[in-house]
């Protein structure tokens, strides 16, 4: 008989984040943590339990145990009397057919700029953590058949794809989603502030290039940048209807964006807002504050 083992550990988030700090390339490179069905704790999660009826709770609970004590006790009896004999189990055609479908998927979620791409590790061993678990289904079930049915993967597919999107919020911190969310945070507010000390809802796009964050300085970086805060309606561009110039305007205490009225000596001949040159498919909603010009 092979040995086999289960490990449940519970560890503070403070405490998990340091060891990530100190090891996250030992523990992220060897498959380690890959290993594990991770979940943040919500203190939130009760209240679906305090809504469930109590008797069928205790009546499932009362199910659930008692299989579990039947299958002890029959592990129990085949330890003792030295039975080994394991039951080799295939997929059914249906369940072979979608985890094709569901690797498929996993293969576009870990790739480049995909949903899974920080956690690519973890995303990988899904399948295998799936399989595992359908063959726990079957065996708990006390299915007969030596194939695993679509019903039984698509129910571990279920769990796995809830672990995956716990991993996925629980390394976000290392995803380029994130380091994006700082860098548009970072330039959103230097904006924000460089208005408040101008006195003015404006400020030239070539003073963001000129003195804005030194690491965020390329035209590429800030193009994509505003062009965030514009499709999210943070911030409005305008420029003369002649060309030249780029401005930058945050919106009045209303929510108004007042445009250039106040700098019509500068506009003579009319402005105009401008949209960046960017495709709406290449933004993806933020979670940014909403930052006012207040004189």
């Amino acid at each position: 008989m092979s040995v086999r083992l289960m490990f449940c550990m519970m560890v503070q988030p403070g405490v998990f984040e340091e060891y990530l700090k100190k090891h996250n390339t030992s523990g992220r490179n060897s498959g380690f943590l890959a290993r594990f069905l991770m979940a943040r704790v919500d203190h939130t999660a009760t209240i679906a339990f305090n809504n469930k009826d109590p008797d069928w709770l205790k009546s499932s609970l009362d199910k659930f145990n008692n299989r579990v004590r039947t299958l002890l006790e029959e592990a129990k009896r085949r330890f003792h009397y030295g039975i080994s004999d394991r039951k080799q189990l295939k997929l059914s055609l249906q369940a072979a057919s979608f985890m094709g479908e569901k690797r498929y998927k996993m293969k576009q979620l870990i790739s480049e700029g995909g949903e899974w791409e920080h956690i690519r590790d973890i995303a990988l061993k899904s399948g295998a953590n799936a399989l595992r678990l359908a063959t726990i289904f079957h065996h708990f079930n006390g299915e007969d058949s030596e194939e695993i049915s679509l019903a039984e993967i698509e129910s571990a597919y279920t769990i796995i794809e809830w672990y995956m999107q716990q991993a996925s919020a629980i390394f976000f911190h290392d995803s380029k989603l994130y380091q994006f969310r700082e860098d548009v945070l970072e330039v959103y507010y230097w904006i924000y502030n460089k208005m408040a000390q101008n006195g003015m809802p404006v400020i030239e796009k070539s003073e963001l290039l000129k003195r804005g964050p030194n690491r965020l300085r390329s035209a590429n970086m800030v193009n994509r940048i505003l062009g965030q805060l514009y499709w999210q309606r943070k911030i409005c561009l305008y420029q003369n209807i002649a060309g030249g110039t780029v401005y930058i305007n945050l919106p009045n205490r209303l929510g108004v964006f007042e445009g250039l009225s106040n700098f019509t000596n500068q506009f003579y001949s009319g402005y105009v807002e401008i949209m960046p040159e960017m495709k709406t498919s290449e933004f993806i909603e933020l979670d940014l504050p909403n930052l006012v010009f207040i004189p």
